[in-house]
């Protein structure tokens, strides 16, 4: 039965087993089972070239990766297609790059469907080890399930883009401002998972209590059993999202970017349900 050969950009990571290319061994394909098919994601063998470092890559748009779907029947294209799309959302996660879907061959070889789309690398904040194949192997397998049950209801597409652009821009108060959208769209798709009204720009419990910010994020970040002061954070958060601007200083402002881009960061890897090894933001 024919191969589904999906192709991204942006993904800069390596393997867990090995390919031969003319005659050289290179760590580049990861092998995971995944909707009852078996899933390859293969790295391009430019990436291995020694002469590059990983910093020549960083911040560029780069064809890195080709998913094979193997025995996929053409009536199931269009499914399969969409759990590549989903792998290179997760993907975007793991790397903290904006991983794209670019086009998709069926059978292999023949080119069905070019997308139009943009993105970065980003070398630098990741959340597993970009060398460990096998450690991102697992988080694809062992969160795959929450992934997709959050996918859609909690918008993790769009809050792994929020990810990725607070740490692309330069000027500490836009990503302050990407962070704090983060925590703002988080705190929404909680509150309406858990069926509390929005009315009059604030959320109200089932007794009609209004909730505020600082409250709600207490709420989701408990129910994960995530502990964090979020005073400062709130505090720099009124500035920002009221005036545009802070005047306290940039170190200041650098630590709670970092603070809330952490709380970010666990928060997600225990909505995922993971409990291996990941970095801390830094």
């Amino acid at each position: 039965m024919p191969e589904l050969v999906g192709h991204l950009a942006n993904c800069i990571i390596e393997g867990d087993s090995y390919s031969d290319v003319d005659g050289v061994k290179i760590k580049n394909k990861i092998v995971f089972q995944l909707k009852s098919k078996t899933f390859e994601i293969i790295q391009s063998p430019e990436l291995f070239d020694n002469r590059k470092s990983l910093a020549e890559y960083q911040g560029k748009f780069i064809r890195s990766t080709r998913v094979v779907v193997n025995d996929v029947e053409e009536k199931d294209i269009g499914y399969y297609s969409d759990v590549i799309f989903k792998l290179a959302s997760l993907l975007s996660f793991i790397t903290t790059s904006q991983v794209v879907y670019t086009a998709y061959e069926y059978p292999a070889g023949k080119m069905r469907q070019v997308l139009a789309v943009l993105g970065r690398t980003d070398i630098m904040h990741h959340v597993l080890e970009l060398h460990r194949g096998d450690e991102i192997k697992e988080f694809i397998v062992k969160t795959w399930e929450k992934f997709e049950d959050n996918y859609e209801i909690r918008k993790l597409p769009l809050i792994f883009d929020y990810v990725s652009q607070a740490f692309s821009i330069n000027t500490i108060e836009t990503k302050l401002v990407f962070s704090y959208v983060t925590l703002e769209s988080l705190k929404y798709t909680f509150a309406k998972e858990k069926g509390y009204t929005f009315s009059n720009g604030y959320f109200r419990d089932h007794n009609n209590k209004r909730l505020s910010f600082h409250s709600l994020i207490e709420m989701m970040l408990s129910e994960l059993g995530i502990d964090f002061n979020l005073n400062e954070i709130t505090e720099l958060r009124n500035d920002i999202i009221h005036s545009g601007y802070t005047e306290k200083t940039f170190d200041h402002n650098f630590k709670i970017f970092i603070y809330c881009q952490h709380i970010i960061r666990d928060y997600l890897i225990k909505l995922l349900g993971y409990k291996g090894y990941y970095i801390l933001v830094r």
